[in-house]
Parts: C-alpha cells; structure tokens; sequence
C-alpha cells in the first residue's frame, strides 16, 4: 500500500533529527502543541518538525501558518453502528500501516500525541518501530488516548499534577503546564480602554452559551453600559445569537471564530467559557479571570474537575449547569453582576489567575523532549 501524498508537505532534510506531534484535531490539543513546536524549533534549529493529523482544513492552515511540514492520514469518525465499528477499526489499522510507512521513510526520531484518537496510529507505529515516544495532556484528568498509550510511553508532560496520579505507567511524568503560544503578550492597562467582555465555548457546547449567555446579559444589562462585548459563536449560531442580542438590545459583536484568541486576551476584563485545559492555561497566562461554565459531556468529566482547580484558587467562579434547580441565565446573571460591578474584585481574581500561570510550560516541554532524542540531535544541539 503506497503511502498517500494527500496533504503532504515533508522536508526529507532530517538527518539532524525528526519530531512529528499527531492528535491535533482540536483547537485544545493543537495549540499547545503548536508552542511546544516552536520552542523546540527555537532551541534545535536543524531539527525537522512535522504534524500529522485527520488533514482537516483547520489543523492545516495553523500548521502551516505556524510554519511547519503537514501530513494528513485518512481517518474515518467512530460511529455507533456494528458496521461503523467494524469500519472505524478496518481505517485504524490501515492507517497504522501507512504512519509505519511515514515513519521509516521520514527518519522520524520521536513521536508526540497531543491525545484524541487520531494520535492512535503514528503513536502505535512508533512504538512498533522502536521510536521514542511521548504524550502531552492539557487537562486534570488526562484523556482515554492518553491513558490507553500511557503505558508505552517513554515520557508524558501534564498540565496539572493531580492528572500524575490518574496514570498507570513507568513513564517519566513530568508536570510542566500546558504550552501557550508565545506571541501572547501580558494584558494591557485596563483603565487606557473600555472593558471587555469575551464569552467563547471551544469545541465542545458552544450551543449552550449561544442561547443562555445573551438571555442573561440582558438581565444585567444595566451593568454592561460601558462594556465591550465580543462573542464566539462556532461557524452554526451566527444569526441565531446575533439576533438574540438585537432583541435584547445589547450592542455585541458576534463573531464565529476569533482567529487570534490569545491576543484579544490581552485586552480583555473577564471571560464566560467552558473549562478546557488549554483555555484555562492562556486565561492563567494573562491573568485573565473567569466564568466557568463545565462542558458536561466532557471526556472523565475533566473539564468539572478543571474548573474546580481554578475556583478554589479564587480566578473564577463555576456554574454547574446539570445541577442547576432553575434557569441557567438566572444563575449566571447573578454570578455575572458582582464582578462587572466591582473592578477590585476583577484584579483580585487575576492576580490569582495569574499565580495558576506556567509561563515556561513550551520550554520545558521543549526541554524534556529534545532531552528523550538526544542520541539523535548532533553533539552541539544535544
């Protein structure tokens, strides 16, 4: 079976050494691989970096964009039926095959999964061809990918120590917090602006903030005189929740994806979002605090677990909204009005939310890495 070319963007020029991360399927698990990419590409410059992945659109214009070589497999989604089943497993073994073919031809010295089921293949053919192998994981508890790979594992990077103890394996566990990309910059005065508020669900229940968060600013409404309000809507609910603010007469801008997220960070006051790992880590790395609202189909219910670090440290509040006796706008109006009433309040809760930061996360994930190929870099790199 030929290796196919769909997608393909490889430099062969790896002599020096050949990191490929996979699993990047979503915006949570491909940014941070992403930062810890381009640590390790400022650290060994010769060293040849790549992504592998489902060769959706998204994960190959950030690939690209971030400047590096791109492989897409051809992956097919998990169904429920007894045939998508079968069909789910016959694609996965294939593609074991073709990551087998990739990873001789390529030279590839270590492989990084950044979780989720796409990772599967290229992991297992490392593994098969005695290549090192590693795992990043953004949340508290690490995913079913990560655990399932654990134990083949040659090191595994978390974002929180209480994922170590979730793990079963002889791995090297080191918890370096979840990569940021570096163009983040650390917020702007907020008295030189208005106030900002971003509400941005991520990838999973976007739904349900596109249809409660409106219906609650307007019983606040009051207190947003001065605001600015920006928010991500997903590509679906744009004229669903655009006119839902128009009702209400709030002035938003409603947008269905904020291409630079990190960067509008900088000017912004407080956040309504759900509790992924990776949005909680660039919330801590500029200071940001928050609203939570837990995604409860989250994978080991990761995201309630995510949300209860960073309430207990006093960045944000939590709304659970499967517990909820009455409506979710009711709840996150109240929970909404103290902290737009009171800027002490706002600093006070990013002050803690910075102190959640692991700034140098990129690095030392860059770091642990080029220490498990250091038999592969050139003596200088090394």
């Amino acid at each position: 079976m030929a290796l196919s070319n769909k997608h393909r963007f490889i430099n062969n020029t790896n002599s020096n050494g050949h990191v490929t991360f996979t699993g990047g399927d979503t915006a949570g698990r491909l940014f941070p691989g992403l930062a810890a990419a381009e640590q390790l590409r400022r650290e060994f410059p010769d060293l040849t970096i790549s992504f592998c992945g489902s060769g959706t659109r998204f994960e190959r214009e950030h690939v690209f964009s971030a400047g590096f070589n791109y492989h897409g497999f051809p992956f097919r989604p998990r169904t429920k039926s007894l045939f998508g089943v079968w069909d789910y497993w016959k694609n996965q073994y294939r593609n074991i095959h073709l990551a087998s073919e990739f990873v001789a031809k390529e030279n590839v010295s270590a492989v990084v999964g950044l979780g989720g089921s796409f990772s599967l293949p290229l992991f297992r053919a490392a593994v098969q061809a005695g290549v090192h192998v590693a795992l990043m994981d953004q949340n508290t508890v690490p995913g079913r990918a990560t655990r399932r790979l654990s134990r083949s594992a040659e090191l595994i990077c978390v974002s929180f120590a209480v994922a170590r103890e979730r793990l079963r394996t002889n791995a090297s566990v080191q918890v370096t917090g979840n990569p940021v990309r570096t163009h983040i910059t650390h917020r702007k005065d907020p008295n030189a602006r208005p106030p900002r508020l971003l509400i941005t669900g991520g990838g999973l229940g976007v739904e349900e903030l596109n249809k409660w968060v409106p219906r609650a600013l307007y019983k606040v409404s009051r207190s947003l005189e001065h605001w600015q309000i920006v928010h991500q809507v997903g590509v679906y609910d744009i004229a669903e929740t655009a006119n839902l603010y128009k009702k209400f007469a709030i002035r938003a801008d409603v947008v269905p994806f904020v291409d630079d997220l990190p960067r509008m960070l900088r000017e912004t006051d407080l956040v309504v979002c759900h509790a992924g790992g990776t949005t909680l880590a660039e919330l801590a790395f500029c200071g940001v605090p928050a609203v939570l609202l837990p995604a409860s189909d989250s994978s080991g219910d990761h995201q309630r677990i995510n949300a209860r670090c960073f309430t207990s440290a006093g960045a944000a509040v939590t709304i659970d909204a499967a517990s909820l006796s009455g409506r979710l706008d009711d709840e996150l109006g109240a929970r909404l009005l103290p902290i737009l009433n009171d800027a002490k309040l706002r600093q006070s809760m990013s002050r803690s939310m910075s102190q959640l930061a692991y700034p140098h996360a990129a690095q030392d994930v860059a770091k642990a890495i080029g220490k498990l190929i250091s038999s592969e870099l050139p003596a200088q790199a090394a």
